[in-house]
């Protein structure tokens, strides 16, 4: 059963490991906002659990390897839908298995970022949005986006250089968002965008330093975490 303060919460992750940590760091943030003045510290903490599978990195190579990926993340959801009440996967890319993921039925519910995403710019009043992401969700042509569906609201800008982007995230993941060449590198990217706002719709790139980028960037991640931490509110 959930705990009194709100309801027991999954991580799915592995793709890759260090969003999974950046997810679980924010819903301690939020948790620690949503109780306020009267939070006693541990014992108030949310109730987390985080499953971290490495094959889901697969993703990164998405539409290729969908069926190994699929594999992975099925079963990853049904044994983390047994433990909690609602859950997330630490991977924007991996959203393009919602649909699936639906048809399992599971008892836990799953968030999404792009929800989370859409609620936020419809809050902000936004007509455009820069998409910043994977390559895979970058590829709003071909229908398989999670991200698409924000085209029935919102204008979408893709960076101009997507391929260079998609390397971006790479780095990220084998060197760290604190790398300064890959701040460097990030910047020149976001720079080129037209939008005044811009979705960071993979979950490595809030793990890289944006400081000094004049673009308003939204953060899915923390959208999300504080969309988990209230998710009590629908128990």
């Amino acid at each position: 059963m959930s705990s009194p303060r709100g309801p027991r919460i999954g991580i799915v992750t592995g793709s890759g490991p260090e969003a999974g940590i950046d997810l679980w760091q924010k819903i301690l943030d939020e948790n620690r906002l949503d109780v306020g003045p009267a939070f006693r510290g541990d014992i108030d903490a949310p109730n987390v659990t985080i499953l971290s599978i490495p094959e889901l990195g697969h993703s990164m190579d998405l539409p290729d390897t969908k069926d190994e990926v699929w594999a992975s993340l099925s079963v990853a959801c049904e044994q983390i839908a047994q433990r909690v009440d609602v859950f997330a996967i630490a991977c924007n890319t991996l959203y393009a298995f919602e649909e699936a993921i639906g048809e399992l039925e599971l008892s836990a519910t799953l968030l999404s970022p792009v929800d989370s995403v859409a609620a936020e710019a419809k809050r902000r009043g936004l007509e455009t949005i820069g998409l910043l992401a994977a390559g895979p969700v970058m590829d709003l042509e071909h229908g398989s986006s999670p991200y698409g569906r924000l085209a029935d609201t919102l204008s979408i800008e893709l960076p101009k250089d997507r391929a260079g982007l998609h390397e971006v995230i790479k780095e990220v993941k084998v060197h760290g968002g604190s790398t300064p060449s890959i701040a460097r590198e990030f910047a020149s990217i976001v720079s080129e965008l037209s939008a005044d706002t811009a979705a960071l719709a993979c979950t490595e790139l809030p793990l890289i330093d944006a400081t000094g980028i004049d673009v308003s960037l939204i953060d899915p991640t923390q959208l999300l975490a504080r969309d988990l931490v209230t998710f009590r509110d629908h128990l």
